[in-house]
């Protein structure tokens, strides 16, 4: 528990650089204009509900750890956690992460009055000298935030259309990993009346809420799988002794619970779904519902346990080698296609390598009127496009099929790019007369 907090901590240092030192064109990217930490997330609101489990964390403990009284070096990591957490939350500016520490304060603090008066006042002192310190550094970047306010909205859209969608495949869903396309043309079917203010943008791979997405791909009985989920886990939490232990153990999953029914953390970061495994795991230690086998076969388990970090660090290190080189490129006006031949290990990042690649073909095919080469993109553009709908793509694809005088399916793909996408202007101004590659952004 302790190494995680440590982890949190450690962003909250990282959140702490950004918002005070960092300077303008600085090497991380950071935009300093706008002025909202995100850590290591690259997204505030994952990094925001990130430090309000830090602050569940540091409450948890100051209750639970008998040995946090005598031990100074504990009493420090949580104080900075406390207070750091709580400065961080008001500068990131995110309704997840806020309404995630509020819940977490609301559960901890009587816990906290009841169990030792002198940590309730100490803790508390900390979240407010947090806040204090917040509003006197606060920064707002106005609109961004008007336009980050306007999600809320955006959700509502989301979760009718995907009820009005339930209804067509109520028990099994439309199926696992094609929530995109089957949301994307649901919403802007044929014969759909157009709306004043369309929230939907270039991708939409998630409904910003984890029922909902279940729901969707994986209809009933995917909502039933999690139903049967919680209630086990509901079951190890009326096992433990206590409500104050109870609740103690519910606060620490709040913060990631709210963030999963209001956007998707889990899919943008791994340290979010392991902590939510080992406050699930927690919860089964401390109702004792849990049993121990003694294994005797040692050989195999640490012949594992060397192979795997043999096979999965050398794989996760040239992973970032690819998307650094990928983002490299991606960043650079004049295109050089030599740099992809840089990537190690393209598996982890395949998708934006494959459409990088595909790109290169294109350019190529078309420059040396290689109808081959030409036919191979417009068969994979369409693959793509099935599964993962982009402007850009649409684009491409009519541009490849004008080069090889289909002019049926180019009018074809042209029409439906422009019903999918009514806000992508540069596909919207796009005509079949036009000579030239259409061009656009992921």
């Amino acid at each position: 528990m302790y190494l995680l907090l440590g982890a949190v901590a450690i962003e909250a240092v990282y959140g702490l650089v950004q918002f005070f030192i960092l300077k303008d064109g600085n090497w991380f990217g950071y935009n300093i204009k706008v002025n909202r930490p995100y850590g290591i997330f690259q997204k505030d609101t994952v990094f925001s509900s990130f430090l309000a489990v830090g602050i569940a964390l540091s409450l948890y403990l100051q209750r639970w750890d008998n040995s946090f009284y005598s031990s100074k070096w504990k009493k420090l990591l949580i104080a900075f956690v406390l207070f750091s957490a709580t400065f961080l939350l008001v500068q990131v500016q995110s309704r997840a992460g806020a309404y995630g520490g509020i819940l977490v304060a609301l559960v901890f603090f009587p816990i906290l009055w009841m169990f030792n008066k002198r940590f309730f006042w100490n803790s508390f002192l900390l979240v407010a000298f947090g806040l204090f310190f917040a509003l006197m550094f606060f920064h707002s970047a106005r609109g961004e935030t008007e336009s980050y306010y306007m999600n809320a909205f955006y959700r509502i859209v989301y979760w009718k259309q995907v009820l009005k969608m339930f209804s067509d495949a109520p028990f099994l869903g439309y199926g696992y990993g094609g929530f995109e396309y089957n949301f994307l043309h649901a919403y802007r079917a044929p014969g759909v009346p157009p709306v004043d203010y369309d929230p939907i943008g270039n991708a939409l791979d998630h409904p910003h809420n984890e029922v909902m997405f279940w729901l969707l791909e994986g209809g009933l009985v995917a909502v039933i799988g999690l139903l049967v989920f919680a209630a086990g886990y509901i079951r190890s939490l009326f096992k433990c002794a206590g409500w104050a232990k109870r609740l103690s153990l519910l606060a620490l999953v709040l913060p990631l619970l709210f963030h999963s029914m209001v956007e998707y953390p889990f899919y943008h970061s791994v340290a979010h779904f392991f902590l939510f495994i080992v406050f699930l795991w927690l919860a089964d230690a401390e109702s004792g519902l849990q049993k121990a086998y003694a294994c005797s076969y040692w050989f195999l388990a640490r012949v594992v346990a060397i192979l795997i970090p043999l096979i999965v660090v050398p794989f996760m290190l040239t992973g970032l080698q690819t998307a650094y080189v990928l983002t490299q490129y991606d960043r650079t006006k004049d295109k050089n296609p030599q740099m992809l031949e840089q990537i190690i290990n393209p598996l982890p990042w395949m998708m934006m390598y494959e459409f990088q690649m595909r790109s290169v073909q294109l350019t190529f095919s078309a420059a040396m009127h290689d109808k081959a080469g030409l036919e191979s993109y417009v068969e994979w553009a369409k693959a793509f496009l099935h599964n993962t709908p982009r402007a850009v793509v649409y684009s491409r694809l009519v541009y490849a099929l004008q080069l090889l005088n289909d002019k049926e399916q180019a009018q074809f793909w042209l029409d439906e790019g422009k019903r999918v996408f009514p806000r992508a202007e540069f596909l919207q101004k796009m005509s079949l007369s036009a000579g030239s590659a259409a061009s656009g952004t992921k």
